[in-house]
């Protein structure tokens, strides 16, 4: 199948463009892959705390994230160098999510409004082609108009985006 377009990664990044796709053209996201590496639920060092503002930008994709596991922050104190803030709002100042959950969460999210996801596939190399790019896995390589990294810092896409620097950037 040729695909409209391949998102490689189904992090909060590739999962949200995928919940975009699906809101701003439908037909599109029915014509999407999304390419993930491992599968959900993955273990994700990182914490996942999220402010209004992304719980505001979810809600308009109509998610609701008091549906995904999480804690409630009501108040906190940021210190750096002997210098900090305090906030505390009502209901709460943020929302603590586990990573691995809330990844998975928004992946089916994503999912069930059209793109397909392959999960435990690693992307091996993505080269430009008449028309598009070829997106080369494990399995087989798959092609589309367009590409979308959000595989994170090492990214397989990145490294053939002319200009782009690669390896972990601070």
């Amino acid at each position: 199948m040729q695909y409209d377009v391949i998102i490689v990664g189904s992090g909060p990044a590739g999962a949200s463009t995928a919940l975009h796709l699906a809101q701003i053209a439908p037909e599109v996201a029915q014509r999407t892959l999304i390419l993930e590496k491992a599968r959900h639920p993955r273990p994700k060092l990182c914490g996942g705390g999220m402010l209004q503002d992304g719980e505001f930008i979810l809600q308009c994709l109509g998610m609701d994230v008091a549906r995904a596991p999480h804690v409630e922050v009501k108040e906190a104190h940021f210190r750096f160098e002997g210098r900090g803030f305090f906030i505390a709002r009502q209901p709460a100042s943020f929302r603590v999510f586990s990573r691995d959950l809330f990844d998975q969460w928004l992946a089916d999210a994503a999912r069930q409004r059209g793109p397909q996801l392959v999960e435990g596939t690693r992307v091996r190399q993505v080269a430009p082609i008449e028309g598009g790019v070829a997106v080369e896995t494990e399995r087989e390589t798959y092609t589309a108009r367009a590409v979308v990294g959000a595989d994170g810092s090492l990214s397989a896409v990145r490294r053939v985006v002319p200009g782009a620097r690669t390896g972990h950037t601070a």
